[in-house]
């Protein structure tokens, strides 16, 4: 059940004909609604029903190549919605306010076959992804060996999980593994994209 405000990218199933009528940025095929776009779902509550899309505002520091730090905000069979943190390389500079939301398709995050998504990336991530596409939406890639979960935490107790091998994590309070897709510069990124740098926090 779509409910309002919820993020939906292009292509995303909606409802149908019976539930709504199509409204801005929203396409009938075969009795089924779909978005045009990545962004949030509106309803006109009027008469009828009509679901709408609008469109997330492009941000002009991110663009296609770009390499973003970024927050998993929500995951679902296919895409992994993110917020955007900061842009890598341009002083790291942090993005104002209003929160800026990408996706990861699931055909993004690795080059093996992915069964479930979540085996490769959950909510409260942190990535450093690349910027593949910002035409409907952003979208990013973790595909590369340096891009992927850069921080995980726990899925029980929220602790940080710790690196054991390959991309198994372990955590050291709940005695559990868990698997992520997971960047080269896991437990070893530092603000200023660099493993070695004179800012020594950490992410």
């Amino acid at each position: 059940m779509i409910k309002e405000g919820q993020i939906v990218i292009p292509g995303e199933e909606l409802g149908t004909m019976e539930e709504y009528i199509p409204g801005e940025n929203v396409y009938e095929r075969n009795g089924k609604l779909y978005s045009k776009v990545m962004g949030k779902v509106y309803f006109n509550k009027g008469m009828t029903l009509a679901i709408n899309v609008e469109p997330l505002k492009k941000i002009p520091l991110i663009k296609e190549k770009s390499v973003v730090i970024a927050r998993v905000m929500e995951v679902k069979d296919n895409v992994a919605i993110v917020e955007v943190l900061y842009v890598e390389g341009l002083h790291n500079r942090g993005l104002a306010s209003p929160i800026v939301t990408a996706a990861i398709p699931i055909s993004q995050i690795s080059n093996e076959f992915i069964k479930d998504i979540r085996t490769k990336i959950r909510a409260s991530d942190i990535v450093r992804a690349r910027v593949i596409s910002t035409q409907k939406g952003i979208f990013l890639t973790i595909k590369p060996h340096d891009m992927g979960v850069i921080k995980a935490y726990c899925s029980i107790c929220r602790r940080e999980l710790v690196r054991t091998s390959g991309n198994t994590l372990r955590c050291e309070r709940c005695n559990t593994n868990e698997t992520r897709k997971l960047s080269s510069l896991y437990d070893k990124y530092f603000i200023g994209g660099v493993t070695n740098g004179n800012d020594i926090r950490k992410i």
